[in-house]
């Protein structure tokens, strides 16, 4: 029996223009809070295109737990390290419209994604110590109010940070006024 593991992703705030489609980065490599970090380069995609379900907190079992929507399955894209796709969801369920709402007015920022691992590097890996997942599975993508990536930020925070992150790299520039400092 394999277990099923999550991932943090984030929303691009870019994106949030009433009606469009939500674009969120979905995961991204590199070790998260539980120890483990996808190789996007072994992502199985086939089965999440076949049924690309949202949720909501990763709770896809039972009557109340019904999708909130879907990723459009021509959107999904990996790239050397991440996974990014586009959310519609479910505008005749009143709980999606309300999660819909949080998202585009920045109340919730996250995403998480569900997976099977099918090949730890090296053998050495489970969900209980972490390890480098170098084949996976995906199975699903649900909003989620916390996770577990403390890189998973609003896409507009995500580059505000950035951005200060290079600003504070650079050479400051010295004024004849030492009180006036500034970067290029």
């Amino acid at each position: 029996m394999t277990a099923i593991h999550r991932a943090l992703g984030h929303v691009d705030r870019a994106s949030v223009r009433e009606g469009a489609p939500l674009r969120v980065v979905m995961a991204t490599e590199g070790r998260k809070a539980d120890g483990i970090d996808l190789r996007m380069s072994g992502a199985d995609l086939a089965r999440f295109r076949g049924n690309p379900v949202l949720g909501y907190g990763h709770s896809y079992w039972g009557r109340g737990n019904l999708p909130i929507g879907r990723v459009d399955p021509e959107s999904i894209t990996v790239d050397t390290d991440s996974l990014s796709g586009a959310l519609e969801f479910d505008a005749g369920d009143e709980f999606a419209r309300e999660v819909e709402r949080k998202m585009r007015d920045g109340f919730i920022n996250a995403v998480s994604i569900g997976f099977d691992v099918l090949k730890w590097e090296g053998g050495n890996g489970d969900y209980w110590r972490g390890g480098v997942a170098e084949e996976w599975e995906l199975t699903e993508l649900s909003v989620v109010p916390v996770g577990m990536d403390a890189k998973a930020l609003v896409g507009r925070q995500v580059e505000q940070r950035r951005h200060a992150a290079s600003l504070l790299a650079q050479p400051a520039v010295v004024t004849e006024d030492p009180e006036r400092q500034q970067h290029d």
